[in-house]
């Protein structure tokens, strides 16, 4: 009869996987076993029923190992986590919300192209094309004009804040939040940009900058996301009568993702992308074509919306074998 200190031994081994001192815990809860073990046997139980009751006392091996990977921060993508959830909802709203207001923004803009869309000679529109930003060529324009810089002004206000909001509540090291933090500052960058040329012509080259920016520190953002081994994710004893909302470790990156995509659709990457395509649509060869920024702040609410479908599906079961909480005594 094998032994069964020693089967779960081995199963725990390979729930530990590849965490560097692996082999050392192993070495230390084999140590714990055969203490506890010889307790039991000191209360008249054979050797075989002492070391059974040594190992259920300390708990499955999927148990101890999800707990110690929790605590060196390696976690498996089908792993449970307790994580708030009103983070994610409200960047969500708000990056869905900023999302159309650029669009409204975009299509003000684009508005004088109407006829050129339609075959027709586009001469509003062609200094838009042309020189890429807003000449009022006559005093109605104003109006719409003052409308394009305030829609774009709530869009990345809100595109920044939202990403803020949920950077700071996340459980990450403070280098983490600082890098996260980077896209909002270039948002708002950009929103104290269009605050700045109110009635004026829309921002000029120099607002390119911090588009390109922002491209560039949306990946390096999540990519430290992804490293974090989230140090201050809590955990809390099992109850199966009182469950924390859970979520898995896969689902957790997939919002991360998918919100660093939908603040990064106010970057350079993005918006060369949509004019791109743009061109392809309208038939325009001009510097930039019509409804430009358009697929851009599509993008930024396609992405929250999926983040917030994401959220929305059904939480995995919560049992005693794939509780998300370090359990038993002993802590690593």
């Amino acid at each position: 009869m094998s032994d069964p200190i020693d089967d779960y031994l081995k199963s725990l081994r390979r729930e530990l996987g590849t965490i560097p001192d692996a082999d050392d815990i192993v070495a230390e809860i084999d140590d714990h076993l055969g203490q506890a073990a010889a307790e039991e046997a000191r209360r008249g139980l054979d050797p075989v029923a002492a070391s059974e009751a040594a190992v259920m006392r300390l708990g499955t091996p999927a148990q101890v190992g999800r707990a110690v990977r929790t605590q060196r921060g390696r976690w498996r993508s089908g792993d449970p986590i307790v994580l708030a959830g009103w983070p994610f909802l409200v960047a969500e709203i708000m990056l869905i919300v900023g999302g159309l207001a650029l669009a409204t923004s975009a299509y003000l803009f684009w508005l004088p192209c109407g006829e050129f869309l339609a075959g027709q000679d586009g001469l509003r529109c062609y200094p838009l094309m042309d020189a890429g930003v807003a000449l009022p060529a006559i005093p109605q324009d104003q109006i719409r004009l003052l409308a394009v810089h305030l829609a774009a002004l709530i869009g990345q206000s809100l595109l920044g804040l939202g990403w803020a909001i949920f950077a700071l509540s996340q459980p990450w090291r403070i280098s983490t939040r600082i890098i996260a933090l980077v896209p909002t500052a270039l948002t708002l960058a950009l929103a104290t940009a269009e605050l700045l040329a109110i009635g004026e012509p829309l921002v000029g080259d120099w607002a390119d900058l911090p588009m390109v920016l922002l491209s560039l520190a949306c990946p390096l953002a999540f990519g430290y996301a992804i490293e974090d081994p989230l140090p201050g994710l809590r955990a809390g004893r099992f109850s199966p009568t009182h469950l924390a909302p859970t979520t898995t470790y896969r689902r957790y990156l997939w919002r991360v993702a998918l919100l660093a995509l939908a603040i990064n659709s106010a970057g350079t990457f993005s918006y060369l992308l949509d004019s791109a395509v743009m061109g392809g649509l309208t038939g325009a060869d001009w510097d930039t074509p019509p409804g430009t920024g358009l697929i851009s702040a599509a993008s930024a609410v396609l992405f929250a919306s999926a983040s917030l479908a994401v959220g929305r599906r059904r939480n995995p079961k919560v049992t005693g074998e794939n509780s998300p909480v370090t359990l038993g005594a002993v802590r690593y």
